[in-house]
Formats: C-alpha cells, sequence, structure tokens
C-alpha cells in the first residue's frame, strides 16, 4: 500500500516499519462533485479497521462530517511521536503541543461523532472514547469527550478550545475526572506533587470544574476530593518561566484534623484530640515553593483562626511566617497535657518544710516542630490550659535550628473573677 501512495504522489511519514502493509475498503459514493457522501462499509489500514460515513461538501471552506467507530488505533504508528524536547516539557507544554498537531481543523469545517475502544497515544493506551465535535471557523466546540479509562483514571471534556497552533485556549471548558487508585494514577502520567501520604497513600480522587483561558494564564473554578479531604480553588493559574504560579481562594475541608496533618507528613499525635472537623479558606497567591496565605478563616473543631502566613521552600527546613489571632486555643488538648499533681500531705508532727516541689515529668512531643523554622506573631483570645482560661494572650515566637528562641516575649493578661493581673 505504501508503494501505491508512493505511485499517486501522497507518500505518508512512515513511523513504524510494520505500517502501510496492507490496505483493503468498500465504500458506497452517492452525490455531486461539489458535495460527496461516503458510506465505509469495511476499510482496514494494516490492522486498523474503521466503518461509519463520511461526507465532502466543496465550497469557498471545505466542509467535513464524520461518523466513524473503530475497534483499536495505535495513534503512534499514523503520527509524529513527541519529540525528546517535548516529552521534558511540562506537562501544560506537552498538552499544548499535542493541541497544535489539530491546527489542521482551522482551515475545515467539520462535525464529527468518533468512537474508538482502543487506542494508543505517545505511548499511552486509553479506552472507551467518545468524541463529538463541531469545528468552523477556526473553533472546536466540544460537544462530548470522553475517555473512559487512561492512566487508571476516567476523563471527560466539554467546551470550546480556540487558536490552535498559536497559543490553544479554552472557553468555559468543563472538565470531570475521577480515579479509584490516585497515586497509581499520578505516577503513569509523571505528575509531580510532595511526596506525602495524603497523595502516595489515597486511593479515591475525583475532580471537576471549568476553565477559561490559554495554557499559560487561565481562570479556573475547580472541586476536588481525595478520600475524605474536600477541596475548592477559584481565581487564576498562569505559569512564569516554565512554573506555575496560582492566585484566588482556596477552600479545604476534612473530618479528621490530626488525621490531615500526618497526612501531609507531620508527625503530630497529640493524645488528648478527639475527631475534629478541619476546615480551611484564605486567599493564596504564589507557587507550591513559595506561597502566602491572607484573609484566612480557619476552624479546628470551635478554635478559629484568622489572619495570614507565607511558607517557603528551602534547603533545610520550610521556613513559616504568620501572623494570626485566635478566638479560642485549648493548649492541653493540642499541644502538652501534663498531670495534674497532688500536693503531698505534710505531717503536723514533722519539723520540716513542704517537700521539695519538681518538674511534672509528662514529656512533651517535639517533633511536629522539629519539620519546618518559624517566626509568629500571635494573640488568643481564649487560652485554655488544664481546665483554667486565660485572656488575651499575645506572643511572638521563633523557632530555628530545632530550638525556640530564648527572646521570646510574651504578654498575658489574666482575668480571674474580677481580679486582673499582668504578667
Amino acid at each position: 500500500f505504501l508503494k501505491f501512495l508512493e505511485f499517486i504522489g501522497h507518500k505518508p511519514e512512515v513511523y513504524a516499519q510494520s505500517t502501510y502493509r496492507t490496505a483493503r475498503s468498500s465504500l458506497e459514493l452517492s452525490g455531486t462533485l461539489n458535495q460527496i457522501k461516503i458510506a465505509v462499509s469495511n476499510f482496514a489500514l494494516d490492522k486498523t479497521e474503521v466503518s461509519g460515513i463520511l461526507g465532502i461538501k466543496r465550497d469557498r471552506r471545505n466542509a467535513f462530517f464524520a461518523a466513524l467507530e473503530s475497534e483499536s488505533i495505535n495513534f503512534d504508528n499514523y503520527m509524529p511521536p513527541l519529540t525528546s524536547e517535548e516529552q521534558k516539557l511540562p506537562p501544560l507544554e506537552q498538552t499544548k503541543v499535542i493541541l497544535n498537531k489539530l491546527k489542521f481543523l482551522n482551515d475545515v469545517d467539520m462535525h464529527a461523532e468518533l468512537s474508538l475502544k482502543l487506542g494508543i497515544y505517545n505511548k499511552v493506551p486509553f479506552e472507551n472514547t467518545v468524541l463529538n465535535f463541531d469545528s468552523n471557523a477556526g473553533v472546536i466546540d466540544l460537544k462530548k469527550f470522553e475517555i473512559g479509562q487512561i492512566g487508571n483514571a476516567s476523563f471527560a471534556l466539554e467546551g470550546k478550545v480556540k487558536d490552535l497552533g498559536i497559543n490553544p485556549s479554552l472557553e468555559n471548558t468543563k472538565y470531570k475526572i475521577s480515579t479509584p487508585d490516585f497515586n497509581a494514577f499520578k505516577n503513569k502520567l509523571e505528575i509531580q506533587l510532595p511526596a506525602w501520604p495524603l497523595f502516595s497513600l489515597s486511593r479515591n480522587f475525583e475532580s471537576e470544574g471549568i476553565i477559561s483561558g490559554t495554557l499559560n494564564n487561565a481562570n479556573v473554578r475547580s472541586s476536588a476530593k481525595l478520600d475524605k479531604t474536600n477541596a475548592s480553588y477559584q481565581g487564576r493559574l498562569f505559569t512564569q518561566d516554565d512554573k506555575l504560579f496560582f492566585r484566588g481562594n482556596l477552600e479545604i475541608k476534612t473530618p479528621d484534623f490530626v488525621d490531615f496533618i500526618n497526612q501531609i507528613d507531620i508527625d503530630y499525635n497529640p493524645t488528648n484530640v478527639g475527631t475534629s472537623i478541619f476546615t480551611f479558606k484564605a486567599d493564596v497567591e504564589g507557587r507550591s515553593s513559595n506561597w502566602r496565605a491572607t484573609n484566612m478563616d480557619t476552624f479546628i473543631g470551635p478554635n478559629n483562626f484568622t489572619g495570614a502566613f507565607s511558607y517557603k521552600k528551602t534547603d533545610k527546613l520550610p521556613i513559616i511566617k504568620a501572623n494570626m489571632e485566635a478566638n479560642m486555643f485549648e493548649f492541653d488538648r493540642f499541644i502538652f497535657a501534663p498531670q495534674r499533681r497532688i500536693a503531698p500531705q505534710v505531717s503536723k508532727k514533722q519539723n520540716t518544710f513542704l517537700n521539695k516541689p519538681s518538674w511534672d515529668s509528662t514529656s512533651m512531643n517535639y517533633e511536629p516542630f522539629k519539620k519546618f523554622e518559624l517566626n509568629g506573631k500571635f494573640a488568643i483570645k481564649n487560652l485554655s490550659y488544664l481546665n483554667n482560661d486565660i485572656e488575651n494572650v499575645q506572643f511572638m515566637l521563633d523557632i530555628k535550628n530545632n530550638t525556640i528562641d530564648n527572646s521570646i516575649v510574651v504578654v498575658i493578661n489574666i482575668v480571674n473573677r474580677n481580679r486582673t493581673r499582668h504578667s
């Protein structure tokens, strides 16, 4: 078949030695020279078989109609693979390269209804694909694009795609993705995420949203669920120097605060904390290794935290800077729970002073504080400690090199039964 194509002057690029060997087809043609209908009952190229209907209308702009289905197509055999340089590109840039291969749709109008049970592209298999779209004057209106299985996930897309071959853009494009094995999914697609148990041990993942803009600068409204943790984001996603940045509003909700903290690789297991719902809301800006949160409104059970903080990843430890307020904080539940000691009884016959006081032997877990460096200013309206309430606590805290700085300044206003003491 390759020799025949060469004879008629249409020799294609060959990307696999086993291709363009054999071809057969049974066609029914009807129409005029300007409008042709082709019924494809049995078309086969090598091991690929396709059936359906094709239509061509010749006008100022050629218009095509295609309703085709196939059992399997290995696109790597008939389309150019990504070059070694393209394979090193970030995922968004790779997507742009793939979309730009469809730039021929800018020159034709098309209505397509396509169905494929098994496909392979760039060595990635995908199953049960349905693609319905209209192409008009360079604008592709995706009516339905579903992939039943790719990288252990299902995927759906619906909306408009424009400017193929230049800088592809999306207009109110809806997406939906789900997988029962998130770790296998991210590894298959080589998605780079922090090495947290949250990402390596979690299983079920679902996400959906709407995107408008280019692949380098888009407005996004998205929600996601990873096992028990829900998150939503509304704002911008953009790239600078091949790095992904964000600027928008983030919300996170999970039913168990302690479990979530351990899932992001912080060893935190206080003995007195039961299951506490954790919610986080803030305006966030930056990139994954250097970002800040402002207008924060966070709850751990009834403990409400507001204010701002920043996070910066370094070669040593992450650096956190914070300026936060809390309506209440239960210290002996979340940080340290020493035992209450009963004063020893002293015999009246003894001619001795009270027994020498001793430090409480309950050990404090410092492990969570070894994971980061901290420079913060904090204010707590009501600090609970051993069932005692201390009001209007303000303090500055520095943690560096696994030590708490000795120059901590603490201002405490203790209010107790109409008696006020400052210390």
